[in-house]
C-alpha cells in the first residue's frame, strides 16, 4: 500500500455536526474525522465490490440459465456433498 496523501474535501455543516456527534460516542470505533471518512470510504468500496460481484453472478445466470432437468443430477450431488460436511 502506498503512503497516504492528503486531499481537500468540503462537507456541509450538518454532515460535520453529525460526524462530530458520532465521534463523541464511546463506542464510535474511530477517533477522528479522518478515521471516520476513511472507514466510510472503505465500507463503500467493499459494498461496491460486492455489488459488482453480484451483478457478474446474475449476468452468468443470464448467459447460462439453470436447466432444471439437465442440472438435477448436479443439484443432488451438491446437496449430498453439503450434507456430508454437516456435523449433525
Amino acid at each position: 500500500m502506498s503512503a497516504a496523501r492528503p486531499i481537500s474535501v468540503r462537507l456541509p455543516a450538518a454532515m460535520l455536526e453529525a460526524m462530530d456527534r458520532h465521534l463523541e460516542q464511546p463506542d464510535a470505533g474511530v477517533r477522528t474525522r479522518t478515521d471516520l471518512i476513511q472507514a466510510a470510504i472503505e465500507l463503500w468500496l467493499r459494498a461496491d465490490e460486492s455489488a459488482r460481484i453480484d451483478a457478474e453472478i446474475a449476468a452468468a445466470y443470464t448467459r447460462t440459465p439453470v436447466r432444471p432437468r439437465e442440472d438435477a443430477g448436479l443439484v443432488r450431488a451438491a446437496e449430498e456433498a453439503e450434507r456430508s460436511f454437516e456435523p449433525w
